[in-house]
């Protein structure tokens, strides 16, 4: 019978029947082929779609696998509808990433691996529109790509970190996620893939200030980052804190000296979501001297004000972080032994930008620590604190800013009264009977507001339950 030109699409995953199946590629034999379902078959040395020709009666393989008979086979060009693209354009990935692997034997003469380059770069950048459909999620596990794609993160260009991690954040985005069915399969496929050792590894080896194109890889790396976490924070904190580099990068990135930049932002951010959402990371930065690093990130908002709104985002990060670390005894030792607590009421004092951030960081270092309520009376807070707390000297707020720095001061005063012994304790008490009882009056008001608002919600809760029931 006359050989045809042939293009095998396997419907259905029988290992029996394919366990072997020979395909004459040319001269050359392929490699023996299973786990086949849903996909193009392809090299696997030289990662080339198999338009081959088959050296047996194809009715032999009907029963096996759906053949569709064509004179003439010619790759789906990027016009094509992307479903249609899609098994295609993978099968180039593959290809172009192969071609381009070679590039080291012209190590020495750029133009020969230029072009398979850019191929290469201009390839991945076609799968950022598979965020827009859904549907093909589940094929860039069945073809294998995401493993193919994590691992050009490695590539030694730059540019192809960049467009690979804009294409993973593209993916990962939250939006985009939503759409998808079964969503932490996906997730998890990357991961399996090595997605976080890989992302550290290029963390670590950018300069970002090199060029543009290093710095927008750090700040692509840290937005797919974010997304993993959004969607599965847990799964992502404990994934990346696997790898023992990750939280000293982060710590190191927003300390780096010099002017604010965008990265620097975004990494604070970042180690925000960390140690909110992990217990080992919070260990962790014991012994990473975390408290320490971090409290001399925020020292130089003592007395002034951050520059513009991007550097005032860095200044609250920061805070954040701490006020989450405080979560653990240790690090609220740490940081009441470094003079945290004296940083925090200068700050109160100076009635700067970081005056309310300082005010809540104070309120979490005290929770259930008897060492620092003790500390902070001894340090003189009490002054700056019921000042604080009688509204004296403070600016015009929004309402909800104002309960909330009202809400921080009364858990302190609580705190204090709750965990100071000895000449402490008494000296927070002899704050509510000085100036004839101010403090107490105040506090009073403070309790019938409170229990007005309790009673209100109350009655819209029965309310609420009676409409419910009719």
């Amino acid at each position: 019978m006359e050989k045809q030109h042939l293009r095998i699409q396997v419907e259905t995953l029988n290992e029996t029947a394919l366990k072997r199946m020979h395909l004459q590629l040319g001269h050359v034999e392929a490699l023996m082929w299973s786990q086949l379902a849903g996909k193009r078959l392809f090299d696997r040395r030289n990662g080339s779609k198999v338009f081959c020709k088959i050296s047996r009666d194809p009715r032999q393989f009907e029963r096996k696998v759906k053949v569709n008979r064509e004179l003439r086979i010619k790759p789906l060009g990027w016009n094509e509808p992307l479903n249609a693209w899609f098994p295609s354009g993978s099968g180039q990935l593959v290809r172009k990433t192969y071609t381009n692997g070679t590039r080291w034997r012209h190590a020495d003469d750029p133009d020969k691996f230029l072009k398979s380059e850019v191929d290469l770069d201009e390839e991945i950048k076609k799968f950022t529109l598979v965020a827009t459909n859904p549907e093909l999620y589940p094929a860039l596990i069945k073809l294998e790509t995401l493993p193919l794609m994590v691992g050009m993160l490695n590539h030694v260009n730059t540019d192809i970190a960049v467009d690979v991690f804009e294409v993973l954040s593209e993916l990962t985005d939250p939006d985009a996620i939503a759409d998808v069915e079964e969503p932490e399969v996906f997730l998890k496929a990357l991961f399996e893939a090595q997605l976080c050792q890989m992302t550290v590894d290029v963390l670590m080896r950018i300069d970002e200030t090199a060029s543009d194109e290093d710095f927008k890889a750090v700040t692509n790396g840290l937005s797919m980052i974010e997304n993993l976490a959004d969607s599965m924070p847990q799964e992502t904190c404990k994934q990346f804190l696997e790898i023992p580099n990750f939280l000293p990068w982060l710590i190191k990135r927003v300390r780096t000296q010099g002017a604010m930049d965008y990265n620097k932002v975004y990494a604070s951010e970042i180690l925000g979501i960390v140690l909110q959402n992990s217990e080992p990371a919070r260990n962790s930065m014991v012994k990473l001297e975390g408290v320490d690093k971090l409290l001399r990130g925020i020292a130089a908002y003592r007395k002034r004000d951050p520059a513009d709104s991007e550097e005032s985002e860095y200044v609250q990060n920061m805070f954040d972080c701490l006020c989450s670390l405080m979560l653990l005894k240790a690090n609220q030792l740490a940081f009441g032994r470094l003079q945290g607590l004296e940083l925090m009421i200068r700050m109160m004092k100076e009635r700067v930008f970081a005056s309310n951030l300082a005010l809540k960081l104070a309120d979490h270092a005290l929770r259930h620590c008897p060492e620092n309520c003790q500390v902070f009376v001894e340090k003189l807070g009490l002054k700056v604190l019921f000042a604080i707390f009688m509204k004296r000297g403070a600016k015009t707020k929004k309402e909800s800013e104002a309960k909330e720095l009202e809400e921080h001061v009364t858990s302190i005063v609580q705190s204090l009264c709750r965990y100071c012994t000895g000449t402490p304790v008494a000296r927070v008490l002899n704050k509510f009977v000085e100036n004839q009882f101010e403090k107490l009056e105040r506090l009073l008001e403070m309790h019938e507001e409170y229990n007005r608002s309790v009673k209100a919600a109350d009655e819209a809760a029965q309310l609420f339950s009676k409409w419910v029931v009719l």
